[in-house]
């Protein structure tokens, strides 16, 4: 947790895979008292910002560049492109990062993992 010159974070970041979704806030809460516990071994009171992030890869959502966009052969939307409003959740903290390519039998096709922000003491949200 703490780096060569012993310094400590400020802030913290989980991520999970995708659970179903009546399990993501036992997760969350399992994880985040985890966190909490080895913050507070490390130095009493110390607490620094968590964002907690759940990866869902098991989606629809498929995405098509814009002609002047396209990249590669089949052109296909860049790696590194995150999507972050017009199609995402109305009130929830998500975006979706197209991370890697897809594999050669699909074409090609841009892989994207959708990211829901479930928790942050960044008061991005609230549960």
């Amino acid at each position: 947790m703490m780096d060569r010159v012993q310094n400590k974070p400020n802030s913290c970041v989980q991520h999970t895979p995708s659970s179903e979704s009546f399990q993501v806030h036992q997760v969350l809460k399992s994880e985040l008292s985890a966190i909490r516990c080895a913050c507070s071994s490390v130095e009493e009171g110390y607490e620094p910002k968590v964002t907690f992030l759940v990866v869902v890869k098991g989606h629809h959502t498929r995405f098509f560049p814009r002609d002047e966009d396209a990249e590669g052969e089949n052109r296909n939307v860049p790696v590194g492109t995150v999507v972050d409003r017009e199609i995402t959740h109305p009130t929830e903290v998500q975006f979706y990062l197209l991370s890697q390519i897809g594999l050669a039998e699909l074409e090609d096709v841009p892989l994207a993992a959708r990211i829901d922000v479930s928790f942050s003491s960044w008061n991005l949200i609230s549960l």
